[in-house]
This record gives structure tokens, C-alpha cells and sequence, in this order.
């Protein structure tokens, strides 16, 4: 009788080790794929912000433009479509809940929508305050932001953060009851 105890309670401890394990293998997953999404996204949105950016220096600045208007157009139509699509942000937030990550994702958003926007505006006459406008958001606010966000989500991936992110969602889920 007491081996058959003592066997259940090893079977018990063992589901529940291997429940745990299989929860944050299955976490680490996840925030490694949602990494990397964001940080494709905000690739995307860098390259074509610099491309739309650098063409527009050219023509302001008497060099040979780069891109052909259709081309401009394209570019500028999907720059438009990744900063208004909410997908990304919002995988980010059922992986990681909403806090640190969702507002630092959010405030890189509205920056690169911020230099879009400027440069948009931009125009022959005005095109020297623009640019220095451009060059300093990026230098300031959207270069730092990126690169700590893109560490963050790395760090985020590791053991220690997916074991806290399971005790406080333990935590939040035990006083339910």
C-alpha cells in the first residue's frame, strides 16, 4: 500500500513538472515568434521610411531621385498600411499582456507615424527643416526606443521572465477564487 502511495505521488509530481515544463517551452515559442514579427514589422517600417526619406533628399537636393513616382506611390502606400494595421501590437499584447512592451510598442509606432507624417509634409521649400527633423526623431526617439525594445523582447524570451509572467498570472488566477 505504501509503494502504491508513493507511486502516485511521483506520478503526480511528474504530470504536473511536465505541465509546467511543456507551459513554458510552449511560452518561450511563442515570445520567440512574436519577437520576431515585431521586430520584422518595425524593419519594414524602417526600410521603407528610409527609402521614401532618402528619395526625397535626392529630389529636394538637385541628386538623381532613386525611385520612379509609381514606385514612391508603392512605397508610401505600404508604409501607410503597416503603420495602420493593429495586428502586431495586439499579438504582442495577448503574449505579453498589456504593460512594458505594449506602450514601448505603441510609442515606437506613433514615432515612425510621426516621421512618415513629417516627411509627407515635406516640400522643396521647407525640406531642410523637415529633414533635420526627420534625422533627430530618429536619432532621439526612434532608434534608442527600437533597440531596447528589440533587447527587451529577447531578454523576454529567456526562463527567469516566463517564470515570473506564469507566478503572477498564478497569483492573479488563484485570487479569482
Amino acid at each position: 500500500m505504501e509503494s502504491l502511495l508513493s507511486g502516485f505521488v511521483g506520478a503526480l509530481i511528474a504530470t504536473i513538472l511536465s505541465i509546467f515544463y511543456l507551459y513554458l517551452s510552449e511560452q518561450a515559442r511563442l515570445r520567440a515568434e512574436v519577437m520576431l514579427e515585431v521586430v520584422g514589422y518595425f524593419d519594414d517600417i524602417y526600410t521603407r521610411l528610409q527609402m521614401l526619406h532618402v528619395d526625397k533628399d535626392s529630389g529636394y537636393t538637385g541628386k538623381k531621385k532613386g525611385l520612379t513616382d509609381q514606385e514612391y506611390r508603392i512605397a508610401s502606400r505600404t508604409l501607410k498600411d503597416l503603420l495602420n494595421t493593429s495586428k502586431v501590437g495586439v499579438r504582442l499584447a495577448i503574449i505579453y499582456g498589456e504593460g512594458h512592451f505594449t506602450g514601448t510598442f505603441n510609442f515606437l509606432k506613433s514615432s515612425c507615424l510621426e516621421a512618415t507624417e513629417i516627411l509627407w509634409s515635406a516640400t522643396p521649400q521647407n525640406w531642410d527643416e523637415k529633414n533635420s527633423q526627420i534625422i533627430i526623431l530618429f536619432k532621439e526617439k526612434i532608434d534608442p526606443v527600437r533597440k531596447n525594445l528589440e533587447r527587451d523582447l529577447i531578454n523576454g524570451t529567456r526562463f527567469l521572465p516566463i517564470v515570473k509572467t506564469f507566478f503572477q498570472r498564478w497569483r492573479w488566477w488563484t485570487s479569482c477564487f
